[in-house]
Protein backbone atom coordinates (compact mmCIF):
# COMPACT_ATOMS: atom_id res chain seq x y z
CA UNK A 1 0.00 0.00 0.00
CA UNK A 2 1.20 3.48 -0.78
CA UNK A 3 1.96 5.12 2.57
CA UNK A 4 0.89 8.53 1.27
CA UNK A 5 -2.69 7.30 0.79
CA UNK A 6 -4.11 9.45 3.56
CA UNK A 7 -2.27 12.61 2.63
CA UNK A 8 -3.31 12.41 -1.02
CA UNK A 9 -6.94 11.70 -0.11
CA UNK A 10 -6.74 8.42 -2.02
CA UNK A 11 -8.89 6.43 0.37
CA UNK A 12 -9.36 3.65 -2.18
CA UNK A 13 -5.82 2.49 -1.39
CA UNK A 14 -7.01 1.52 2.08
CA UNK A 15 -9.27 -1.14 0.55
CA UNK A 16 -7.59 -2.00 -2.74
CA UNK A 17 -4.27 -2.88 -1.12
CA UNK A 18 -5.96 -5.95 0.36
CA UNK A 19 -6.33 -7.38 -3.15
CA UNK A 20 -2.69 -6.91 -4.15
CA UNK A 21 0.03 -9.48 -3.49
CA UNK A 22 3.79 -9.47 -4.00
CA UNK A 23 4.47 -13.15 -4.71
CA UNK A 24 2.47 -16.24 -5.76
CA UNK A 25 3.19 -17.93 -2.40
CA UNK A 26 1.76 -14.88 -0.61
CA UNK A 27 -1.58 -15.09 -2.40
CA UNK A 28 -1.64 -18.90 -2.11
CA UNK A 29 -1.29 -18.82 1.69
CA UNK A 30 -3.82 -15.99 2.05
CA UNK A 31 -6.40 -17.70 -0.14
CA UNK A 32 -5.95 -21.03 1.68
CA UNK A 33 -6.61 -19.25 4.97
CA UNK A 34 -9.59 -17.39 3.53
CA UNK A 35 -11.03 -20.62 2.13
CA UNK A 36 -10.85 -22.21 5.59
CA UNK A 37 -13.33 -19.73 7.10
CA UNK A 38 -15.23 -18.19 4.22
CA UNK A 39 -17.81 -20.98 3.85
CA UNK A 40 -18.96 -20.80 7.47
CA UNK A 41 -18.95 -17.03 7.49
CA UNK A 42 -20.86 -16.71 4.20
CA UNK A 43 -23.46 -19.14 5.58
CA UNK A 44 -23.84 -16.96 8.67
CA UNK A 45 -23.59 -13.49 7.12
CA UNK A 46 -24.67 -13.97 3.52
CA UNK A 47 -22.54 -12.82 0.62
CA UNK A 48 -23.18 -9.11 1.26
CA UNK A 49 -22.45 -9.35 4.99
CA UNK A 50 -19.29 -11.36 4.34
CA UNK A 51 -18.13 -8.87 1.71
CA UNK A 52 -18.75 -5.99 4.11
CA UNK A 53 -16.76 -7.73 6.86
CA UNK A 54 -13.91 -8.46 4.45
CA UNK A 55 -13.71 -4.93 3.02
CA UNK A 56 -14.12 -3.10 6.32
CA UNK A 57 -11.51 -5.36 7.95
CA UNK A 58 -9.16 -4.57 5.06
CA UNK A 59 -9.73 -0.83 5.34
CA UNK A 60 -9.10 -0.82 9.10
CA UNK A 61 -6.10 -3.10 8.65
CA UNK A 62 -4.65 -0.53 6.26
CA UNK A 63 -5.46 2.28 8.67
CA UNK A 64 -3.75 0.46 11.58
CA UNK A 65 -0.76 -0.18 9.33
CA UNK A 66 -0.51 3.50 8.40
CA UNK A 67 -0.96 4.64 11.99
CA UNK A 68 1.68 2.20 13.25
CA UNK A 69 4.15 3.29 10.60
CA UNK A 70 3.62 6.96 11.43
CA UNK A 71 3.80 6.58 15.20
CA UNK A 72 6.79 4.22 15.27
CA UNK A 73 8.52 5.47 12.11
CA UNK A 74 8.61 1.95 10.68
CA UNK A 75 8.02 2.05 6.95
CA UNK A 76 7.88 -1.53 5.73
CA UNK A 77 5.81 -2.70 2.78
CA UNK A 78 2.17 -3.50 3.32
CA UNK A 79 -0.04 -5.31 0.89
CA UNK A 80 -2.15 -8.42 0.74
CA UNK A 81 -5.34 -9.85 2.08
CA UNK A 82 -4.07 -10.91 5.50
CA UNK A 83 -5.61 -7.95 7.34
CA UNK A 84 -9.02 -8.73 5.84
CA UNK A 85 -8.56 -12.43 6.49
CA UNK A 86 -7.55 -11.69 10.09
CA UNK A 87 -10.88 -9.92 10.49
CA UNK A 88 -12.82 -12.83 9.01
CA UNK A 89 -10.92 -15.31 11.20
CA UNK A 90 -11.42 -13.29 14.39
CA UNK A 91 -15.14 -12.82 13.71
CA UNK A 92 -15.35 -16.61 13.24
CA UNK A 93 -13.41 -17.23 16.47
CA UNK A 94 -15.59 -14.76 18.37
CA UNK A 95 -18.81 -16.35 17.15
CA UNK A 96 -17.59 -19.96 17.42
CA UNK A 97 -14.96 -19.95 20.19
CA UNK A 98 -14.92 -23.73 20.65
CA UNK A 99 -14.69 -24.57 16.93
CA UNK A 100 -11.80 -26.84 16.06
CA UNK A 101 -8.87 -25.10 14.36
CA UNK A 102 -5.76 -26.59 12.77
CA UNK A 103 -2.55 -24.83 11.85
CA UNK A 104 -1.05 -26.63 8.85
CA UNK A 105 -2.98 -29.79 9.80
CA UNK A 106 -1.89 -29.61 13.46
CA UNK A 107 -4.94 -29.19 15.75
CA UNK A 108 -4.78 -26.28 18.18
CA UNK A 109 -6.06 -27.30 21.63
CA UNK A 110 -8.75 -25.00 22.97
CA UNK A 111 -10.39 -24.17 19.68
CA UNK A 112 -10.80 -20.99 17.68
CA UNK A 113 -10.69 -18.59 20.63
CA UNK A 114 -7.29 -19.93 21.73
CA UNK A 115 -6.02 -19.76 18.14
CA UNK A 116 -7.19 -16.15 17.82
CA UNK A 117 -5.60 -15.24 21.14
CA UNK A 118 -2.29 -16.81 20.11
CA UNK A 119 -2.46 -15.05 16.75
CA UNK A 120 -3.10 -11.71 18.50
CA UNK A 121 -0.16 -12.25 20.88
CA UNK A 122 2.08 -13.19 17.95
CA UNK A 123 1.11 -10.00 16.14
CA UNK A 124 1.59 -7.79 19.20
CA UNK A 125 5.04 -9.35 19.65
CA UNK A 126 5.74 -8.75 15.96
CA UNK A 127 4.82 -5.08 16.32
CA UNK A 128 7.10 -4.72 19.33
CA UNK A 129 10.05 -6.79 18.10
CA UNK A 130 9.65 -5.98 14.38
CA UNK A 131 10.73 -9.37 13.15
CA UNK A 132 10.09 -10.65 9.63
CA UNK A 133 8.35 -8.97 6.72
CA UNK A 134 4.77 -9.17 7.97
CA UNK A 135 2.56 -6.20 8.66
CA UNK A 136 1.58 -7.16 12.19
CA UNK A 137 -0.27 -3.89 12.77
CA UNK A 138 -2.50 -4.63 9.76
CA UNK A 139 -3.30 -8.07 11.17
CA UNK A 140 -4.26 -6.47 14.49
CA UNK A 141 -6.43 -3.88 12.72
CA UNK A 142 -8.32 -6.60 10.90
CA UNK A 143 -8.63 -8.61 14.10
CA UNK A 144 -10.09 -5.60 15.93
CA UNK A 145 -12.85 -5.26 13.32
CA UNK A 146 -13.49 -9.01 13.34
CA UNK A 147 -13.77 -9.07 17.12
CA UNK A 148 -16.23 -6.17 17.19
CA UNK A 149 -18.21 -7.66 14.30
CA UNK A 150 -18.37 -11.06 16.01
CA UNK A 151 -19.41 -9.54 19.35
CA UNK A 152 -22.17 -7.57 17.65
CA UNK A 153 -23.44 -10.68 15.86
CA UNK A 154 -23.39 -12.71 19.09
CA UNK A 155 -25.29 -9.95 20.89
CA UNK A 156 -27.84 -9.75 18.09
CA UNK A 157 -28.31 -13.53 18.01
CA UNK A 158 -28.83 -13.63 21.79
CA UNK A 159 -31.30 -10.74 21.60
CA UNK A 160 -33.22 -12.44 18.77
CA UNK A 161 -33.30 -15.73 20.68
CA UNK A 162 -34.66 -13.99 23.79
CA UNK A 163 -37.35 -12.31 21.67
CA UNK A 164 -38.27 -15.69 20.15
CA UNK A 165 -38.57 -17.23 23.62
CA UNK A 166 -40.77 -14.36 24.81
CA UNK A 167 -43.10 -14.86 21.85
CA UNK A 168 -43.29 -18.60 22.52
CA UNK A 169 -44.08 -18.02 26.22
CA UNK A 170 -46.73 -15.49 25.25
CA UNK A 171 -48.51 -18.20 23.27
CA UNK A 172 -48.11 -20.85 25.95
CA UNK A 173 -45.15 -22.79 24.60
Amino acid sequence: MDRSALTRHSNWSLILSSFSHQEPFHILVNMACLYSFSGSMISMLGVTGFTNLYLISGAWASFFSLAYSQVFRYFGRSLGASGSISGVFTAFATMFPAAGISFFFIPIPGGASVAAGLFALYNVAGCVLRWGNFDYAAHLGGMWVGFLWGMFLKWRAERDEEERRKRLRRYGF
